[in-house]
């Protein structure tokens, strides 16, 4: 009787975990405008709801692409920004949101200014 009951018991928290880490792993991009600075100029990040990824630096346009996202994992396009600062491929990003703090870490982006500053900033939610 008692293995079957731990048993039961080990099936249902089983089943917990599975549906904690699922729900976890649903969690949608928030989107919005995410600003951090990188000691010179105050940068946003501009995703809205339409695939429109904008960047502004110092509250002016800077440049402009689109972006996606599945589960964990944020697509974004070619940028097109001032000659130096333009991306003219796309890279992929596994995101993280924690207190209004967005975290980028790099899966694939040959772009390395666009991979300096996502994953060198701290992004805050505004």
């Amino acid at each position: 009787m008692h293995s079957r009951t731990r048993l039961s018991s080990f099936a249902g928290l089983s089943a917990l975990v599975l549906m904690a880490t699922a729900a976890v792993h649903a969690e949608k991009f928030p989107g919005g405008v995410f600003k951090g600075t990188d000691g010179t100029n105050d940068i946003a990040l501009e995703f809205d709801t339409t695939g429109s990824l904008l960047v502004y630096v110092n509250n002016e346009a800077f440049s402009r692409g689109t972006w996606d996202s599945v589960e964990d994992t944020l697509s974004v396009g070619a940028l097109e920004a001032p000659e130096g600062y333009g991306c003219p491929a796309g890279g992929r990003y596994l995101w993280n949101v924690a207190e209004n703090q967005l975290r980028m870490t790099v899966v694939a982006d040959d772009c390395q200014i666009r991979v300096q500053y996502f994953t060198g900033l701290a992004w805050t939610k505004r």
